[in-house]
């Protein structure tokens, strides 16, 4: 039979100075997690370190964690009704291009010239129609927001 090499550690006693608050620290950890002795509490804590676990930031990267997780949710909701609405507005439309193209009749050679100069003005009156509304919607976010600071 072969005989089982014993496991044996190396056990070396140091003396480390530490200031009264990391004493104090210390001491407190002990009568909180029930050390056996303040040298159990700093092995402890050494072996914690070595292993990237650090109790306290352990929570708080939890709750990031979580917090992200929440956003990520609530961001694939919120963009998914963004590509349901802008596909159903494509939709409307490409509705609305065929039937303006089958509906629409090609006008004569002579009345196109006389249509285009009443299409080009209809479609300035309409930019000035949104910018007078863009200005205006520009000014109620502009009272909002003074009422806001008040």
């Amino acid at each position: 039979m072969k005989k089982q090499a014993k496991k044996t550690s190396l056990k070396v006693q140091q003396t480390i100075y530490l200031d009264d608050l990391s004493v104090s620290y210390i001491n407190d950890l002990v009568a909180e997690k029930n050390y056996r002795s303040p040298s159990e509490c700093i092995r402890s804590i050494i072996t914690k370190h070595r292993m990237g676990e650090d109790p306290a930031l352990q929570n708080a990267e939890e709750k990031i964690n979580a917090t992200m997780q929440q956003i990520s949710k609530r961001h694939t909701r919120d963009m998914r009704r963004l590509q349901l609405t802008c596909d159903a507005l494509d939709a409307m439309v490409q509705v609305l291009t065929r039937m303006l193209l089958l509906n629409i009749p090609e006008p004569s050679a002579d009345a196109k010239a006389a249509l285009r100069a009443t299409a080009e003005g209809r479609y300035n009156n309409l930019l000035r129609l949104a910018h007078k509304q863009y200005e205006t919607h520009i000014n109620e976010r502009k009272e909002l927001e003074s009422i806001a600071d008040l």
